[in-house]
Order: structure tokens, then sequence, then C-alpha cells
């Protein structure tokens, strides 16, 4: 597994990484190669049974990604008899390398599209002739998503190498909370008013994820409907990481304060117990405008939540049953969303019965079992052939 952070660290390649090689370690044997930006944590350690190896890298110094493709190097020549398939999450600039090295060895390639515009044959070809020619050594191509499978093949690349697997979650992690596990969670995490309603949304905070439009929304929720309830964020606020706009934060913290509701609001970061944060809320919400899958949504559902999500054509239109496990809502609509919250937060017997279904639906599309047995099909036909 070849991913951009693994571990403590979050992305979500990671993540999906973890969890699949967890559902997977009984077929498999796994190794991990992640670069790192954390110098504090190990360059070789074994997490939950497979042996991770961490590349520091400074991205803004030509010299520290000479380094990390000179270790890049020794590290498949050091390890190169104990896999038989590299599987990439996500295609950067590091990848070419990846993908080279793969080849020189005799690896059968795999790669993970996990974002659109960045990871999909469109967002490579922008990259140049070497990126490009080097993502089509792959041998499988993951879409995680419709929307990433249509992007595929509209590039008309071989459409015998792509395969749909939608990302696959632990539901005996993420579960629905009982309302005295809910209080207790309130209490145990803070940051807000325990006796009201908590709206969750989870994410980094960038203009494609719309933190700006749900705070929008909690606002009208309260103007128009008389609704008293704390609004929760979960996700990075601020980082190198391109996407990542701070003064998403700021403006929204900035104007809270101003109306008085500052302590009705919090920033929680990015947090490592997530399914906590799920079951201590009331309500979750994605205002993304662009998703290539969802896996904060898929999570707020497999832990029984009343979710609202932005219609995303191939992605969380695929996901949300509208109106039986969720509720879909144009893109950029703030009274879209508080009118759809206002209907979950005031009629408890509905919002109960959608994130039940949520939760089936969930297990029974996303969940390990589902998820595991297609990897397992991909790596098998791999080693097969």
């Amino acid at each position: 597994m070849v991913t951009g952070a693994y571990w403590p660290e979050i992305s979500g390649g990671g993540l999906q990484c973890r969890t699949m090689i967890n559902a997977l370690g009984s077929h498999f044997a796994f190794r991990v190669l992640t670069t790192c930006t954390d110098k504090a944590l190990a360059r070789e350690e074994v997490i939950e049974g497979a042996p991770v190896t961490r590349l520091f890298v400074n991205v803004y110094s030509p010299l520290s990604k000479l380094a990390v493709a000179c270790r890049t190097i020794g590290f498949f020549a050091r390890t190169a008899s104990s896999y038989q398939i590299v599987h990439l999450h996500g295609f950067s600039q590091k990848s070419i390398l990846i993908a080279v090295l793969a080849k020189l060895f005799a690896k059968r390639l795999v790669v993970t599209m996990h974002t659109a515009g960045q990871d999909d044959p469109g967002g490579v070809r922008r990259r140049g002739a070497l990126a490009y020619w080097s993502y089509r050594l792959a041998d499988r191509f993951i879409a995680i998503s419709d929307l990433m499978a249509d992007n595929y093949r509209a590039a008309g690349l071989d459409p015998q190498q792509l395969r749909v697997c939608p990302n696959g979650i632990d539901t005996a992690r993420f579960y629905p909370a009982t309302a005295a596990e809910r209080v207790a969670l309130k209490s145990a995490i803070g940051g807000l008013p325990s006796e009201l309603p908590w709206i969750l949304s989870v994410g980094f905070f960038s203009r494609d994820k719309s933190p700006d439009i749900l705070y929008e929304a909690w606002l009208r929720l309260r103007e128009r409907f008389g609704l008293e309830t704390a609004l929760m964020f979960a996700g990075a606020t601020s980082s190198s990481y391109q996407e990542i706009d701070g003064s998403l934060m700021t403006t929204i913290a900035a104007d809270a304060e101003s109306k008085g509701l500052r302590h009705r609001l919090h920033f929680a970061g990015e947090v490592r117990d997530i399914d906590r944060y799920y079951r201590s809320a009331d309500a979750f919400v994605m205002p993304s405008i662009r998703e290539a899958f969802g896996m904060a949504l898929v999570e707020a559902m497999a832990s029984g939540l009343p979710v609202v999500a932005t219609r995303i054509d191939g992605v969380t239109d695929r996901i949300v049953h509208d109106g039986v496990t969720g509720e879909l809502v144009p893109p950029r609509d703030a009274a879209a969303i508080a009118a759809a919250l206002q209907r979950s937060l005031t009629d408890p017997a509905r919002a109960a019965a959608m994130g039940a279904a949520a939760r089936g639906d969930v297990d029974a599309r996303y969940g390990l079992a589902a998820s595991g047995e297609r990897w397992r099909r991909i790596y098998d036909e791999l080693v097969q052939t």
C-alpha cells in the first residue's frame, strides 16, 4: 500500500488503507509505504500487523523531495521480494517514480482514484506527458464512485482495467448511539452546550467543502424556524495542504462572536476518534460541492444519523436514497439545508426511521464484508494472471 499519509497522520486514502488492511489481513500480507510530515513519528514500525515505512518530506524543499526519491528506490530494492502487488492510493508527483519502480521490479500495479480532478485521467494528464505515461502503467484502476468511473471512461482508457469499488466502512466502529450514550458523549467531548441538539459536519475547511454555507444554514435555522441548536465542525481548519482555506474558520468565528453565538459553535479540528463525534450528534450535514465519494456521509449514515447532503451527480445521489435514507439538497443552498434540518430536528420519529434505514443500507452496500470481497477479487485476479 502506498499512500500520502498513514495512521496516526490522517488522510482519506490512508484511512481506507488501514480499514481494508484490517479487513483482509487474514487473506493477504500487507506492508505500507507512506510519506510523512511529522518528524516525531517512527520511520519504521508495525501497526496492527502491517510493517509501515515512513519517508519524511518537506514539501517546500526540492532537496527533501530528492532524498525521498532516493529512499523510495532503496525501499524497493530492499523489500521487493516481499510483495506481488503495489497499490497506489491517489496519484501525485511521487507516484511517477512508484509506478516505474513497480514495473521495473515486475509488480502488478493498482491505482485507486480517490480525488476527482486529481487522480482521474483528466487530472493526471494535466500534469504532463510523463505523469500520464506512468499512470497508464497500472494493471487495474479502482474508481470509488460512479463519477470517478465516468471520468475514467471519458478518457478512453481500457474499460477492462476498471473496477468500481466504493470505500468500505467498519460498521462495528461506526454505529448508532443510545440516548444515554449521546448524552454522556456530549458531556465528555464538551465545547458546546450539551442541552442543545448538535449538528455535525466532518471535513477539512475548503471552499469546495462549503463550511460557510452550512454556517449560513445554521443561522437560518434559528432566525427562520426558531430552533436553538449547536454546530460542530470536525476537520482541519488550517494546513499547508493547498485546498484548506484558513480564512473560512476565522470569518465564521468572528461572525458568530458578533452575533453572540460563539459559545454554540465549536471547531474540533482534526480528530482521530471521529466515531465518538458522530454518536454525540443529533444530525449531520455534508454541504460539499465536490466529492469523489463522501466517506464522512457514509460514516454518519452508519452511525444512524439523519443526514443532509448536497446533491452531487454520480456521488451522493448514489449513496443517499432521497427522502428515505437522508435528504439531498441543491449545491450551496443554505435555505434548503436549513429546511431539511428543521424537518429532522422537529420530527424525532422521522429522523429515527431515516437513520435506521441509512444504517441498514450502508451495512449492506459498504460494510467490510461487501467491500473486502471486491478488493479480494481484484488482488486474486492480478496474482493469478
